[in-house]
């Protein structure tokens, strides 16, 4: 993991319990909170990357692809792995509830600018799906 504090001219390697990211999430209510799918679990740190530690023991050891923060409630999340498949979190990631879905394996996530509740997920076989629920219900767009 690297860190740039001026705006990507130079960057420096952080120091993390963990060796490979396969996401990175940050926080948009906190710039100082940011979260870190490995191999072996997710991270969160609160300090901008200085001190890391594990989310929930609910991941511990579960690779989770990718999370998503809802924009106006930082404490309610969406998440996937193949552990728990589409799962939610309303108290910031310390307990999480699988959710009923046929979306298949979630690759990305990615939170609508515009309406706060609405987010996008794509999946391993190339489709789109929107939900304006915050995960509740879906919709397949392409």
């Amino acid at each position: 993991l690297m860190k740039s504090l001026d705006a990507g001219k130079t960057w420096n390697v952080v120091p993390t319990p963990f060796s490979q990211v396969i996401s990175l999430v940050s926080d948009s209510q906190d710039t100082n909170v940011l979260f870190a799918n490995t191999q072996f679990g997710t991270f969160v740190s609160r300090d901008q990357s200085d001190n890391w530690s594990l989310l929930s023991p609910q991941l511990e050891s579960v690779m989770v692809s990718d999370m998503a923060i809802a924009r106006e409630n930082n404490k309610q999340m969406l998440s996937f792995s193949k552990e728990l498949g589409l799962a939610r979190s309303l108290d910031g990631g310390v307990s999480w509830n699988s959710l009923e879905s046929d979306l298949g394996v979630v690759m990305k996530f990615a939170e609508s600018t515009k309406k706060s509740d609405t987010v996008y997920a794509t999946t391993m076989d190339s489709k789109i799906f929107k939900s304006i629920d915050f995960g509740d219900n879906w919709t397949q767009v392409l």
